[in-house]
């Protein structure tokens, strides 16, 4: 609630406002096909580098219906991050991860055959799938 004056109360507004809208219809259903469907999870199963830094190497996992990360380079660097992926959507994830690097928004993008080839990190930062050769990155 926002005021034109230091010191405004506003004790009886959020009462005020449960009864005026508290009879609102349900919520209406999500759109077709933006419900969350964990069988699309392996196909973004895989290697990924961050050239950036920011997350560095990002090794995704579906494990049994749930996605998980694991992150070298913050485990290195002592970050916690929660392994799990938050899903918004099929392909949108949220990354949650202590101290400054707060929140990170996770989207799978498939490139032209339709293969996850990327991550878009916060909009912006693209990570890109990698092969391992032996064990090591290529």
């Amino acid at each position: 609630m926002l005021a034109n004056t230091d010191g405004a109360a506003f004790t009886a507004s959020p009462a005020l406002a449960i009864r005026s809208f508290g009879d609102l219809p349900a919520a209406a259903p999500l759109p077709p096909g933006s419900a969350v469907d964990p069988s699309v999870f392996p196909l973004y199963a895989g290697t990924y580098l961050d050239p950036s830094g920011y997350l560095g190497e990002m090794i995704v996992t579906d494990a049994a219906g749930t996605l998980t990360i694991d992150l070298p380079q913050l485990d290195a660097a002592g970050v916690s991050y929660e392994a799990a992926l938050e899903p918004n959507s099929n392909k949108n994830f949220v990354l949650t991860t202590s101290g400054s690097l707060g929140v990170a928004r996770l989207i799978f993008v498939p490139d032209s055959t339709g293969r996850y080839a990327w991550i878009d990190i916060d909009d912006g930062l693209l990570a890109r799938r990698v092969e391992l050769d032996g064990g090591v990155l290529r």
